[in-house]
């Protein structure tokens, strides 16, 4: 697993949706070490910048993978298309300052919208 984590050790997993017109636009899965984010409030909303500050946390490189792929099930019914249908995935890893996997967020996007854009900054 892209956290690192040993066997057992729990994970916090958050599924979301995100909207653009008006439409489901991308479908998220995250996944959050419970260890460092033992509470985790407004599930559908947080940022992880926000988060890792509340819990004591510096974030610092992230990495990001982009590819093609296919619609997983929950992807598919998210979206309202077809499983197996081609999406843009976002494969995403944000770590510490001590270089410790603090969030990693698997993105299925649609590939009907014009562009995807990501704005990061410190």
């Amino acid at each position: 697993m892209r956290l690192q984590l040993r066997d057992q050790e729990p994970v916090r997993r958050i599924c979301r949706t995100r909207f653009c017109d008006n439409r489901v636009f991308v479908y998220e899965e995250v996944c959050l070490p419970a260890e460092l984010f033992p509470k985790v409030e407004n599930e559908d909303s947080y940022r992880i910048v926000v988060l890792a500050q509340q819990h004591g946390l510096l974030l610092g490189e992230s990495q990001e993978r982009v590819s093609i792929g296919a619609a997983s099930r929950e992807a598919a019914e998210a979206l309202d298309i077809v499983k197996g249908s081609p999406l843009l995935v976002v494969d995403r890893v944000v770590h510490t300052i001590r270089r410790q996997p603090a969030e990693w967020r698997l993105s299925q996007c649609r590939l009907s919208a014009s562009y995807y854009l990501v704005h990061i900054c410190r």
